[in-house]
């Protein structure tokens, strides 16, 4: 029995996932297209950064060509270590962070896709990032997340019930624990929505 080949015309490698072959899947998750155009400029990442962090003012979204994580953002081997291309820039244009609990830090909402422009990057604390994140809607927290097993209205609902229906019964409808009902209606989880 033959294997199947990649669906991308003119590929004849066997297939590794979604109809496609291993290099044309990874450009599909890396790049939104199996058939992106992936050469990065000849040069090294190195000087690409150094380059992004002396960029005049601009707007637009600067992408990064070489290599990304799985979520989308930038990876280089910098100082040592391997870390984000966007934390890089944010060291080589604004020096070190202010404290170790800071980030780099998207005002675009773009750093999914690779957005390296200094302009775009600020050092900013965990809460900082979260709430940038949540006014980009690019945010996983509720029905979002992945591991979500109630939807906004559920909350609603539970909020609604309180003091009409016991916590037990409650947890035992919507497949959470009592717990996680008090903290619904406390507005210990699910806040945002209070």
């Amino acid at each position: 029995m033959a294997k199947s080949k990649c669906s991308v015309r003119g590929c004849s490698k066997p297939l590794k996932a979604r109809g496609m072959c291993g290099m044309h899947y990874a450009r599909l998750m890396r790049h939104g297209s199996p058939e992106a155009l992936v050469k990065a400029p000849p040069r090294s990442a190195l000087a690409f950064l150094n380059s992004v962090a002396d960029v005049p003012h601009t707007d637009e979204c600067i992408t990064w060509p070489f290599a990304c994580n799985e979520k989308g953002y930038g990876r280089l081997l910098f100082e040592g270590r391997v870390i984000g291309a966007h934390r890089a820039v944010c060291l080589i244009r604004y020096g070190q962070p202010p404290s170790a609990k800071h980030v780099a830090a998207h005002s675009c909402g773009n750093g999914h896709l690779g957005c390296v422009n200094p302009w775009h990057l600020r050092w900013a604390t965990k809460v900082e990032n979260e709430a940038d994140q949540v006014e980009h809607g690019t945010s996983n927290r509720g029905e979002a997340h992945g591991l979500s097993k109630i939807s906004e209205s559920d909350v609603d609902y539970i909020r609604l019930m309180r003091g009409k229906l016991l916590q037990r019964e409650l947890a035992e409808t919507f497949g959470i624990t009592r717990s996680h009902v008090s903290q619904i209606q406390t507005g210990a989880s699910w806040g945002w929505m209070a």
